[in-house]
């Protein structure tokens, strides 16, 4: 997936979930294994993540490990991301 289209889904996003559509929760709350929006401070966008069973983040489209998430979100209808991190 282009950088560019990974931005703009993850903006689109951003804004279905800062309507209110669903609430942030505390980063320690979110489920293990499924992917799912988590905002990270000083990201222009909500980045799409899984959390593992080591409680550490990784980016669903690289497999970056993700440093300094503080909340989550569920991802919006119709948009879902693969099964492992590894896709």
């Amino acid at each position: 997936m282009s950088a560019r289209l990974t931005k703009a889904i993850g903006l689109a996003a951003f804004f279905w979930a800062a309507t209110g559509a669903a609430a942030w929760e505390p980063i320690r709350s979110a489920p293990v294994g499924e992917p799912v929006l988590v905002l990270v401070p000083g990201r222009e966008a909500p980045v799409v993540a899984v959390c593992d069973a080591a409680g550490d983040w990784q980016v669903v489209w690289n497999g970056d490990l993700l440093f300094g998430a503080t909340h989550w979100t569920p991802l919006p209808p119709g948009l879902s991301g693969p099964s492992s991190c590894a896709g």
